[in-house]
């Protein structure tokens, strides 16, 4: 009896890692098909996005999706997607290009059968965007030269946006710098030029003067085009690349 016991309690014991072995394998297999299923969801999404784009002026140079959440195949059998990630790189937006605009789609439905069928209606809850617009394209942006500052460039400073230009002042080309203030209006970017000054010189009195009242004329908008996905602008701040933009909406058709 007792050796009966024994030779069951080795086979169990043989069983039980034979088990756990199988177990790992059909989870591995598991994770890598529901792996393959999100990457195939994502190309396809990709391509119903890539045409929607193209149809709404909005051209990237290349365009990276990404399908998040797990397990992905109880998303599919759902039609509901916690993330979608959208990932473009020289986006050209009616002419202006960004060189990258990151889109992150949260709560996304998309009924899986039309999806394949390449007629799907996309539809995000929430969607944020991050763009990239750098320098000289941000000068090409802003006019300033129909209020006397030509040669106009960005950069980043410790106190804002730094602004260097040429400045006309009755009829005199004067080397300018000055400090700029950003600020979001309902979606629209603003400059605010502040402390113009005259670089490697000074001015006389009545020439600071003109140039004091040239920087209180340089607060301007800056045109930047609409963005996909109805993304409205929250916030900007100027980095080593250029200007960094921050933009949320809701209830976002990706695809129509």
């Amino acid at each position: 009896m007792a050796e009966r016991t024994r030779v069951a309690y080795r086979r169990r014991s043989r069983a039980l890692p034979l088990l756990a072995i199988t177990l790992i394998v059909l989870l591995g297999l598991g994770v890598v098909a529901d792996r393959v299923a999100a990457n195939a969801a994502a190309e396809r999404i990709r391509t119903e996005l890539v045409a929607e784009l193209n149809e709404r002026g909005v051209r990237p140079a290349s365009t990276n999706v990404t399908v998040g959440g797990f397990p992905f195949l109880f998303q599919v059998a759902d039609g509901h997607y916690e993330k979608i990630t959208i990932d473009m790189r020289e986006v050209d937006i009616s002419g202006t290009t960004l060189p990258s605009l990151l889109v992150v789609a949260h709560d996304v439905d998309a009924d899986t059968a039309d999806l394949i069928d390449g007629k799907a209606t996309v539809t995000a809850e929430r969607v944020t965007g991050t763009a990239v617009i750098d320098w000289t394209t941000l000068a090409n942006l802003v006019d300033f030269a129909r209020l006397g500052l030509s040669g106009v460039t960005f950069g980043p400073s410790d106190s804002g946006l730094q602004v260097r230009g040429t400045a006309n002042l009755a009829g005199l080309q004067v080397p300018m710098s000055a400090t700029a203030d950003l600020s979001v209006d309902a979606g629209v970017v603003q400059i605010r030029v502040r402390n113009a000054r005259v670089e490697d010189g000074s001015l006389s009195g009545p020439a600071q003067t003109q140039l004091d009242a040239l920087a209180q004329r340089l607060s301007v908008d800056i045109r930047i085009p609409p963005l996909p996905f109805r993304l409205s602008i929250d916030d900007v701040r100027p980095e080593d690349p250029g200007l960094s933009i921050t933009a949320t909406a809701r209830a976002v058709p990706l695809v129509s």
